[in-house]
């Protein structure tokens, strides 16, 4: 079911434009790029269930391992073409309640005060801008 009041469940059914499009899909899930602006890390990816759940045990298990099996392929794309040593895989889902995961590919020269957790307040000013995400998205749809 989806709630058209959600980002995610927009994004899923075309109603708002998602820069990058949509990386790759699998039965249960698709992929798209951080669509903040700039963005602070390019290749932050973020797997979305395609319908609108809010909690991971509402998967089954056959869901589950299917969103293992695209988490890993993704981040093994991700290690491939941003040749980073470390992608992390957070889920909070404090200002998106639709259930959500982000893969952050940790660029070898991000500031200490950026490491783990604190990624998500990190904001250069040197951030992709939309043409280099879409271009990456692209390439990473040809990997995929």
């Amino acid at each position: 079911m989806k709630n058209h009041s959600c980002v995610i469940c927009r994004w899923e059914d075309g109603l708002d434009q998602l820069n990058g499009g949509k990386i790759a899909e699998t039965e249960n899930f698709f992929v798209f790029h951080n669509q903040t602006h700039p963005a602070p890390v390019l290749g932050w990816l973020i797997i979305a269930p395609k319908a609108h759940i809010l909690q991971q045990t509402a998967f089954s298990s056959d869901v589950l391992l299917e969103l293992m099996e695209l988490q890993q392929k993704m981040t093994a794309i991700l290690e491939k073409t941003t040749r980073t040593g470390r992608v992390y895989w957070a889920v909070f889902g404090e200002e998106v309640k639709h259930l959500h995961f982000h893969l952050i590919p940790r660029p070898e020269n991000l500031p200490a005060e950026a490491l783990g957790w604190r990624i998500f307040g990190y904001k250069p000013e040197d951030g992709a801008g939309k043409l280099e995400v879409e271009g990456f998205c692209d390439f990473i749809r040809e990997q995929f």
